[in-house]
């Protein structure tokens, strides 16, 4: 094995080494975020063939009359508080005065 001098060419080749460090280091991310993905698709698809066989057991007209309790908020109402919890955090007026 034979030793490289010139400092063009070792630079070169770091570079190329760096950059195959970088193509592999996106492509275990991605592998890692399909096994996410995949693993979150695979317990929506299991949640769904449960409820479906509870559907098919109990009969579609039994969950028909199944009533949601949900807040009595809108949608865009929902989107303007955020994700904090109650009494926490900022409210529209809060933000709305930071562009002032």
């Amino acid at each position: 094995m034979s030793k490289i001098d010139d400092p063009v060419v070792t630079g070169s080749l770091e570079g190329m080494v760096a950059d195959t460090v970088e193509i592999f280091e996106a492509s275990y991310f991605q592998d890692i975020t399909g096994q996410r993905v995949r693993k979150v698709i695979e317990i929506l698809d299991y949640v769904d063939r449960r409820v479906n066989t509870m559907i098919g057991i109990w009969g579609a007209e039994e969950f028909a009359q199944v009533e949601g309790h949900g807040d009595g908020k809108t949608d865009e109402e929902r989107l303007m508080d955020g994700p904090q919890l109650k009494g926490k955090g900022l409210g529209q007026t809060d933000i709305d005065s930071l562009f002032d």
